[in-house]
């Protein structure tokens, strides 16, 4: 049995407060609460900036009793992080890439963001805008994911995102674990699933098929884009002179997803049993052929 403390009412309350006003005057660009947060890390450098996450993560500690381990987990929290990322990055005129979108919150910020000629990119994952929370009343370890499965407002809020360009990248966030690790309640259990061998034919299915998105913009968010944002040359296009790295893909063939089709050692999947429409053919590397399907011989 926990034990109670009511002297940490008070902190509770004044930790809601400040944080509300907090994120209300940074929401309005109220100068009065803005002002005091920024004067205090320009004058204190990083020492400022520890100051400012140590009091959000003190509020969040407070106000829920649990510490935030990401700002994706906090959504007040993650609004703030972000907007103060584009300001940092407009003052200075450098990139930011944010991982892992989830919200739709986030891509409205996204959005304004790139509309005001701040240099930002972002991705998002197929569990993000496949998968609503929903996911999660089955208790499946599978479905534990960091940032966590959001609505379905945030799920189809992703898949606008990626279709207008405010989301650059499709990426998986691979996060294999045993069957061990995973099997323990799903409060014990690690965050994270597996998304490689999943994750073109989730694209096709959900936004290709649908008429979200076509072929071509596929291939861009989840190869020629990611290339060009990380910088590696002679990748992420077919070019002369480009290494060969080809996918060759069938984006009609239904298959269904199982434990034994999986390369991975790690089986820690929730789209297990489900059909999906569009399956790699052959993959070629450097211009030889490391891998065809087994109808391909």
């Amino acid at each position: 049995m926990k034990k109670y403390y009511p002297f940490l009412d008070g902190f509770r309350a004044f930790a809601i407060l400040a944080v509300l006003i907090a994120h209300v005057c940074n929401f309005f660009n109220t100068p009065s609460m803005q002002g005091p947060i920024y004067r205090f890390i320009t004058y204190w450098g990083p020492l400022g900036h520890l100051g400012v996450d140590v009091f959000f993560v003190i509020s969040g500690f407070l106000i829920t009793g649990v510490l935030i381990r990401d700002y994706g987990q906090g959504i007040a929290v993650g609004r703030f992080y972000i907007r103060r990322f584009f300001k940092i990055a407009l003052y200075l005129d450098a990139r930011v890439h944010l991982a892992h979108m989830s919200l739709k919150r986030s891509c409205d910020l996204i959005r304004f963001a790139k509309s005001q000629g701040i240099k930002v990119t972002a991705e998002a994952c197929p569990h993000h805008f496949v998968l609503t929370d929903e996911a999660c009343s089955s208790f499946d370890p599978s479905t534990k994911v960091n940032p966590p499965l959001r609505s379905q407002e945030d799920v189809d809020a992703i898949k606008a995102a990626i279709a207008d360009g405010t989301i650059d990248c499709i990426v998986t966030d691979h996060a294999p674990h045993t069957k061990e690790d995973k099997e323990v309640g799903f409060d014990g259990a690690p965050f994270g699933l597996i998304g490689l061998e999943t994750s073109l034919a989730l694209t096709i299915t959900e936004l290709v098929k649908p008429g979200i998105i076509d072929l071509c913009q596929m291939v861009d968010r989840m190869s020629t884009a990611p290339a060009r944002i990380v910088g590696l040359a002679g990748k992420g296009m077919i070019k002369q002179g480009h290494d060969a790295d080809i996918t060759i893909i069938d984006p009609d063939q239904e298959w269904t997803v199982t434990r034994e089709g999986f390369a991975s050692k790690s089986k820690n999947s929730p789209f297990i049993g489900r059909k999906l429409k569009g399956q790699v053919e052959y993959t070629i590397c450097g211009g030889k052929m490391v891998y065809r399907s087994e109808g391909n011989g």
